[in-house]
C-alpha cells in the first residue's frame, strides 16, 4: 500500500470471564523496523506508531495501555533491519514511555528476527520495563519449536502469549508444505483451532504454570471467518480445560480477556 492506515475498532466481549478491550489498534506496513529506502517513508511510519499511541493514549478506554508490535524488517537484511530497529526505538521509546504504554514484541515469520531467543536477546537490549516479550504458539516451529525453553528463556519478560495451533513445516523432511516454485523462501504457518495442528498444548500450558505466567492470553485464530461462532467457542472451551487441567486457575490466567 502506498499509504499506511491506522485502523481503531471497538471491540465489547460480555461473555463469562472475558474482559472488556474497547480498542484494538493496527498498523498496515508500520511495524517498527520496517525497511525502507526513502527516508521519508520511515519517518511517516514512526508518525504512524506515534499516532496509535496518541489514540489509545485519548480513547478514554480505561486499561487499555499495551500495543503488539511483531520486530519486521527483512530476514535477509539482518543488520540493516536491525539498525533501523534501533533507531525507530530510540524515537518511539520515549513516547511510550510519557503515554504510558507498553510494547510486546514477538518475532514473526519472516522477520528479521525468527528465533525466539534470539528475539528475547534483543528485548532484552532494550533495558526498558515498558518493553516485553509476546510468545505466539502457531509460530512456535518457526521460532525454534521449543515452547517451554523459549518462554522459560524469557522469564519476567513474557507478558502475552497468543493462542491458536499450526503444523510443523520442518516435518516430513520439510515437505510438509510444497511451495511453488521450488526453492521459495516463504514462510507458511497458520491460525488453526486450538487441537487442529501440531502445537503441544500439554506443554504450552504446562509451562505457563510452571512459570507463573499471569500475563495476557488471547486467542488469534483466522483459519475460519465462515465459522467464526463455532470457533470462537471452540477455542474458548479448550483453553478452559488446558487451565483447570494445569491448575493455572490459581495463578490469575483466567482473570485476563482472550480475544480472537
Amino acid at each position: 500500500m502506498a499509504m499506511s492506515r491506522t485502523l481503531t475498532a471497538r471491540f465489547l466481549f460480555t461473555a463469562e470471564g472475558i474482559v472488556e478491550y474497547p480498542v484494538l489498534t493496527l498498523t498496515q506496513d508500520g511495524t517498527i523496523a520496517e525497511i525502507h529506502s526513502d527516508p521519508a517513508r520511515v519517518a511517516q511510519e514512526t508518525t504512524v506508531l506515534t499516532a496509535c499511541l496518541f489514540d489509545i493514549h485519548n480513547h478514554g478506554a480505561k486499561g487499555v495501555d499495551v500495543m503488539n508490535s511483531e520486530l519486521n524488517g527483512r530476514p535477509e537484511a539482518p543488520d540493516a533491519s536491525e539498525a533501523q530497529f534501533w533507531r525507530s526505538m530510540e524515537e518511539l521509546l520515549p513516547v511510550f514511555e510519557r503515554e504510558g504504554v507498553r510494547l510486546v514484541l514477538e518475532p514473526h515469520p519472516d522477520d528479521f528476527i525468527e528465533d525466539g531467543r534470539a528475539a528475547i536477546d534483543l528485548i532484552r537490549g532494550i533495558n526498558s520495563d515498558l518493553v516485553s516479550f509476546l510468545y505466539c504458539a502457531p509460530h512456535t516451529f518457526h521460532q525454534g519449536g521449543d515452547i517451554s525453553g523459549i518462554m522459560r528463556y524469557a522469564g519476567s519478560l513474557l507478558t502475552q502469549v497468543h493462542i491458536a495451533d499450526s503444523f510443523d513445516h520442518r516435518a516430513s523432511s520439510g515437505l510438509r508444505y510444497i511451495v511453488n516454485p521450488p526453492g521459495s523462501t516463504a514462510r507458511v504457518h497458520q491460525h488453526l483451532d486450538v487441537g487442529q495442528g501440531e502445537v503441544d498444548w500439554d506443554r504450552f500450558f504446562r509451562t505457563l504454570a510452571d512459570v507463573r505466567f499471569d500475563g495476557i492470553a488471547t486467542v488469534c485464530v483466522f483459519a475460519w471467518e465462515e465459522r467464526a461462532r463455532e470457533s470462537s467457542l471452540h477455542n474458548r472451551e479448550r483453553v478452559r480445560d488446558y487451565l483447570t487441567k494445569h491448575g493455572l486457575t490459581k495463578h490469575g490466567l483466567t482473570k485476563h480477556g482472550h480475544g480472537a
